[in-house]
């Protein structure tokens, strides 16, 4: 009995004993698993403003202060602050919503009715009275300098008029500080002045432009109730590095208005130029919301095949503005601002054409061929001489003329040596026969490579003629030499070469002859003084 009495006995402590361990053991992990979860669970208590004493096994496991922390501690929880060995952090401040761009402000009122029916009106000579029915005119003087362009234009009385901005050469060039010159002080004067836009024609560039440049001139103008029509020669500005750039870029300007490519090389085409520079006409299809298509044409009895073409490309177009003068203008020209044809022609300007410049003329600079006499003596200024002298030279009128503008000469082919013949006999002039027409009789203007071609091959929207000379003589009639040397048929005749005529001997000494162009520099539309064509690629 006494054995199996410490047997019962000794067998109740060691299970009292087992019980005892394992509780504890249990308590420990419990602590142990609550203390690594109290940081997190701490912060969360503290940051929350909940309290500083938390227990994980309590009902509210965080409680508000006033208590110590031995009081925490005695009751089995933690201490917060001392665990965390912080004060509670000061709550960060609500993320502010995300602001939007402010909105594009809407365009001013567009006074047209119907499709606009536009002409550019040069105001050198007089100014355009338009087409029939027109409603809308650009005052086009040629130059981006914004003080010569407002002193040398003018509202036209009966049409919504835009204030013309740049051109062809170098008085129409733009560049980064001339366009920080137009100022907002300047665009009130210009809406003060009663034009409803700025018809901005980008063709040359002095350097690379950034869009953005112009952008900021473009948002500057709309907040002045100014309307933006963009012009530029074909799809994208002839002398501009970044011309391509700056043409997509406009396309998806909601701050700009109007796109106005121009559909021309001289304004005198019988059809309308379709060729894309780089930038192609699907393109416009993508135009930002608001933007209307009015290309420049050279006459409007080119709309219809214009029309007919960019409804097949899938761009709807509001109307045109057309290049070409017509006679009868209603406004008298405002008193011309420099340079005019009998100021100074700048060493600049010499530069940047050939040897002989005259600004009057349709094509003003003319390359080599001629002699200082004969270029002197059709008005031109003879640039080796003014650039050797590094200074300004005056202009020499051109010869009078019934109109403004003379036609586009004819280009010069080498004289041949006077032989030494009697005044009564003069010398037989051979005749310069014609270049042979193809089979075919479809010759049709090659832009790229400034020749014409032939053989089937011609653009579906591509006007054809039937000899080489009369291609060569509608569409490159400034490198005219050059073009019928260059213009071969497809099949096996040989390449087509110019007979020059001999000239007639004098009784005297010959005169030298009025200066004709071998070649001529690719210029745009043309500033004041400077009436040459548009649009040169």
């Amino acid at each position: 009995l006494k054995l199996q009495f410490l047997y019962l006995i000794d067998r109740t402590y060691t299970q009292t004993y087992s019980l005892t361990m394992k509780a504890a053991m249990a308590l420990l992990a419990l602590a142990v698993g609550a203390r690594a979860q109290t940081p997190a669970q701490c912060a969360e208590c503290v940051a929350s403003g909940a309290g500083e004493c938390f227990q994980p096994n309590w009902a509210v496991p965080c409680y508000p202060g006033g208590r110590s922390q031995s009081t925490c501690e005695g009751a089995g929880a933690t201490w917060c602050p001392a665990l965390l060995d912080m004060t509670p952090p000061t709550p960060a401040p609500p993320t502010p919503p995300p602001t939007s761009a402010p909105p594009v402000p809407p365009p001013p009122p567009f006074d047209v009715d119907g499709e606009i029916a536009g002409f550019w009106s040069w105001t050198w000579s007089g100014g355009s009275a338009g087409p029939a029915g027109a409603n809308l005119a650009v005052s086009f003087s040629g130059w981006a300098d914004g003080e010569q362009a407002l002193s040398s234009s003018w509202v036209h009385d009966g049409h919504v008029t835009f204030l013309d901005l740049g051109g062809g050469n170098s008085n129409g060039a733009w560049s980064a500080q001339q366009i920080a010159g137009l100022t907002r002080d300047w665009m009130r004067r210009v809406k003060a002045t009663g034009f409803a836009g700025i018809a901005w024609d980008i063709e040359v560039c002095s350097g690379v432009i950034a869009p953005a440049v112009f952008h900021e001139r473009f948002v500057m103008a709309r907040e002045e109730g100014l309307i933006n029509l963009v012009s530029y020669s074909h799809s994208k500005p002839y002398a501009c590095s970044n011309g391509a750039e700056l043409v997509r870029a406009w396309i998806a300007d909601p701050y700009v208005d109007m796109q106005s490519p121009q559909l021309y090389t001289t304004g005198n085409e019988p059809a309308p130029d379709f060729v894309a520079r780089e930038v192609q006409w699907r393109e416009f299809k993508n135009m930002a919301a608001g933007q209307t298509f009015v290309p420049s044409i050279a006459n409007v009895g080119q709309y219809g095949d214009v029309k007919t073409f960019f409804d097949r490309a899938g761009v709807p177009m509001a109307g045109y503005i057309q290049w070409q003068q017509t006679q009868g203008g209603s406004n008298p020209p405002p008193v011309p601002g420099p340079p005019t044809p009998h100021g100074t022609v700048t060493v600049e300007e010499c530069r940047a054409c050939g040897q002989c410049y005259q600004p009057s003329w349709l094509v003003p600079c003319y390359a080599g061929g001629n002699s200082q006499g004969a270029c002197e003596g059709a008005g031109g200024t003879w640039c080796p001489a003014l650039l050797a002298a590094g200074t300004a030279a005056p202009r020499t009128p051109a010869p009078d003329s019934p109109t403004p503008i003379p036609a586009t000469p004819e280009p010069a082919t080498p004289l041949p040596p006077v032989p030494e013949t009697s005044p009564s006999t003069p010398a037989p002039v051979p005749e310069t026969p014609s270049p042979p027409a193809t089979p075919e009789g479809k010759w049709w203007p090659d832009w790229s490579s400034g020749k014409c071609l032939n053989g089937g091959a011609a653009p579906w929207q591509a006007t054809t003629t039937g000899t080489a000379a009369a291609c060569c003589k509608t569409y490159f009639s400034w490198r005219l030499a050059r073009c019928i040397a260059g213009s071969t048929p497809a099949t096996s005749q040989p390449a087509l070469t110019p007979v020059p005529a001999a000239a007639t001997p004098e009784p005297a000494t010959p005169q030298p002859a009025t200066p004709q162009p071998t070649t001529a520099a690719d210029d745009g539309n043309a500033g004041a003084g400077n009436a040459s064509s548009s649009s040169a690629d």
